[in-house]
């Protein structure tokens, strides 16, 4: 006579470990390596309420520049990269990588709009450092 009892701790593992997987995956835990100079720009979709569910959108446009200053741009030193500006569309991941952007400057970057999910567009001011930098923009799209 089996024991049928102790089939129901493998079961109960196994869909435990395969919810764990799933929810690595989505939740965005395997990021994205830093770029080595330049700018990385990601778009994500968030649920309010669930904390740090954030989920790639991808197809959403982004431009940016280098700000102007009273000498030309605002260039703050010594970095990497040629490129005063950046144009695109994020990928599956929701990443738009510009390895050859400008670093050590101060930069006006704007993603989206996107229609689904429906984001407004996003701008944000940053001063990228010498080694590069990722800047993120997060939509919440859902209450619960």
């Amino acid at each position: 006579m089996k024991n049928r009892t102790l089939h129901e701790p493998k079961k109960k593992a196994t869909l435990l470990a395969f919810t764990l997987i799933i929810f690595i995956l989505q939740s965005g835990c395997i990021s994205n390596a830093p770029p080595l100079g330049g700018i990385l720009v990601r778009t994500f979709e968030s649920i309010a309420g669930i904390g740090n569910s954030q989920f790639p959108v991808p197809g959403a446009p982004n431009i940016g520049n280098v700000l102007p200053g009273p000498n030309g741009w605002q260039i703050l030193g010594p970095g990497t990269g040629t490129e005063l500006t950046l144009q695109g569309i994020t990928d599956a991941t929701g990443s738009s990588p510009y390895p050859n952007a400008r670093t050590n400057a101060r930069w006006q970057v704007t993603a989206g709009p996107t229609t689904a999910p429906p984001c407004a567009p996003g701008t944000a001011v940053e001063t990228v450092p010498p080694e590069g930098m990722k800047i993120d923009f997060v939509c919440v799209t859902l209450n619960f």
